[in-house]
């Protein structure tokens, strides 16, 4: 059913302009440099897809995500904090560059959840300052690895999906909430 659902909006989104120029797509080297501090680390991935609108010319980046409910592009950033959690399309844009991906190049999540009834591309929408805090917290991460800071490492419970019934949430052990209480 997932499928029947995404082959319509595949032939809407193709109505609309937009056609497909790489899937699974990766850079020529299979990395760039991402530059932090004068001492380039090698950037990898693995595009989805990418698209190209006829009219405008305009690039999309998509990662497509199969889950239980629909997944929200711009939760990369949180809400109340606005600090970046999720790096991931960001970065992308920074691996596509040699395709002319840029500030303006559309990021996006194309969920395919349970209920097929809700597929459609969410894009981040982030403006060109949020882009470049975003490449600065990715330079910031790589600095606290080279220095062997990760303070921050293990403090989010996962409480839903296949990483928290591997770490047993639930089945062993107090929640964090509820360390110590009790006798």
């Amino acid at each position: 059913m997932r499928l029947e659902e995404f082959s319509r909006w595949q032939a809407a989104r193709r109505s609309a302009g937009w056609r497909i120029i790489e899937q699974e797509w990766r850079p020529d080297d299979h990395y760039v440099a991402l530059d932090v501090d004068d001492e380039p680390i090698r950037l990898r991935g693995r595009i989805d897809r990418i698209e190209r609108h006829d009219q405008t010319g305009a690039l999309a980046i998509i990662d497509f995500k199969i889950g239980e409910k629909a997944v929200d592009a711009r939760d990369a950033k949180m809400k109340r904090s606005g600090e970046w959690v999720d790096l991931q399309l960001p970065l992308y844009r920074r691996l596509a560059a040699q395709l002319g991906a840029d500030d303006t190049t559309v990021l996006a999540i194309v969920s395919l959840p349970k209920a097929t009834a809700g597929i459609e591309l969410s894009a981040g929408e982030w403006t060109g300052d949020e882009l470049a805090e975003a490449d600065e917290t990715a330079r910031d991460v790589v600095r606290r690895i080279r220095a062997g800071e990760f303070g921050d490492a293990g403090r989010v419970w996962y409480r839903e999906g296949a990483l928290a019934e591997l770490a047993g949430v639930g089945f062993v052990g107090l929640a964090p909430e509820q360390e110590g209480v009790g006798p």
